[in-house]
């Protein structure tokens, strides 16, 4: 098994283990990754690590959930580096409204309620599938950068939602349009929100706000003492969204753990990071503009491509 966690009965086997993990090319080696590992506390076990060689992985990395669980003991061996996640400790909704931006954020949840958007929590269903690939395409670039779903279809779409589990789907609706969704993923001890996102052309409705409301209310009927929603640091403009909504910067360690002669070599040479987290951010945070120019121009130039041909 991969992992040895608080609670034997959730011992798994090799092969399941090693169905979220995700390899990355970087340079001369290759890095393992958990996709689910906001989700789980986890110790790599001897036999998981043999797997992982096997398949030639070099360096694997993960986190220590230290808002909920400290790793005992890590080895020297194992590279520590800082990292982050924006959470929000949920005890109750009343609580988290009563001090989430005082009066900016529930201004604008209010203004969301009175222009006509409603928050539910969605079943798997073909309205939703339909709702989401419109979402999807409304546009290449969102964030100032190019969109990854942009281009997916209905049963690309299908597949992801109807084959999701342990999660929960909430829309935004204007009417009975959908306009906006997030995706809660649960773990132990823990919600996370895989996608938060709207139609542009209802901006002005700001359901984006409704809906982080809802995932609030939500955690808290579910007694999830946690909510997660990725990282902050490296997109000013929604780090400023999320912070103005009750996630506050939770500083986590993460490991690098070499599994090879290259993967020791790399961690020895520091280029075991992606470069966006190996740089401080006195020179990262003037780059981030350059970058998702150069991404946007690169994204439209293809799309511009592909017509013409």
């Amino acid at each position: 098994m991969k992992y040895e966690t608080r609670r034997e009965s959730q011992s798994l086997v090799v092969e399941e283990d090693l169905e979220t993990i995700s390899l990355y090319k970087r340079f001369f080696f290759t890095l393992a990754k958990d996709r689910e590992e906001y989700l789980h506390d986890v110790v790599p076990r001897k036999e998981f690590l043999t797997k992982l060689r096997d398949m030639d992985a070099d360096v694997l990395t993960i986190i220590e959930r230290g808002w909920c669980f400290t790793l005992p003991k890590p080895p020297v061996t194992w590279r520590r580096e800082k990292d982050n996640v924006a959470l929000i400790r949920v005890t109750s909704y009343k609580d988290w409204w009563n001090e989430v931006g005082k009066k900016t954020k529930r201004r604008m949840v209010r203004r969301a309620q009175k222009m006509g958007v409603s928050t539910r929590v969605v079943e798997p269903c073909e309205g939703l599938v339909k709702g989401i690939c419109k979402i999807y395409n409304e546009t290449p670039i969102r964030q100032d950068r190019r969109f990854p779903h942009y281009g997916e279809t209905l049963e690309m779409i299908r597949r992801t939602v109807f084959g999701s589990q342990n999660s929960t789907y909430i829309g935004a609706y204007y009417g009975e349009d959908l306009i906006g969704f997030v995706q809660l993923l649960y773990g132990d001890k823990v919600a996370l929100m895989s996608q938060l996102l709207s139609l542009q052309q209802h901006f002005n409705k700001v359901p984006n706000n409704a809906l982080v409301a809802k995932a609030v209310e939500v955690c808290a009927d579910r007694r999830f003492p946690y909510l997660i929603y990725g990282r902050i640091g490296n997109h000013p403009s929604l780090d400023m969204f999320k912070q103005a909504n009750g996630f506050v910067r939770f500083s986590v360690n993460r490991y690098y753990i070499p599994l090879t002669r290259k993967g020791m070599l790399a961690i020895r040479l520091r280029v075991h990071q992606e470069m966006k987290d190996a740089l401080p951010e006195s020179i990262k945070l003037p780059l981030i503009p350059l970058v998702n120019w150069v991404d946007r121009t690169k994204t439209k130039t293809l799309l511009f491509l592909h017509r013409i041909i």
